[in-house]
């Protein structure tokens, strides 16, 4: 088994020894990792997007709580006047 597992691979029997490859006429690959990427966004920007939804959810809220306020005082005062 250990014989079977280390031999040579041998190329097909219908390819020549100098046989043309199609793999000669590609460009050869650039070694991978070497090149860095600058990221689309910086790093820790969903803390950024989270401080703004909670922003905007909290002035949301007072938003509605201040409307519902004002309701409930008018209410009120055309009642007593």
């Amino acid at each position: 088994m250990q014989d079977v597992l280390s031999a040579p691979i041998a190329p097909p029997p219908s390819m020549g020894e100098h046989a043309h490859r199609k793999s000669a006429e590609l460009p050869p690959l650039k070694p991978q990792g070497t090149e860095r990427r600058e990221p689309l966004l910086p790093e820790g920007w969903w803390v950024g997007v989270l401080v703004f939804a909670i922003i905007v959810i909290g002035g949301v809220s007072l938003l509605s709580f201040v409307l519902s306020l004002l309701a409930s005082a008018i209410r009120s005062f055309s009642e007593v006047y």
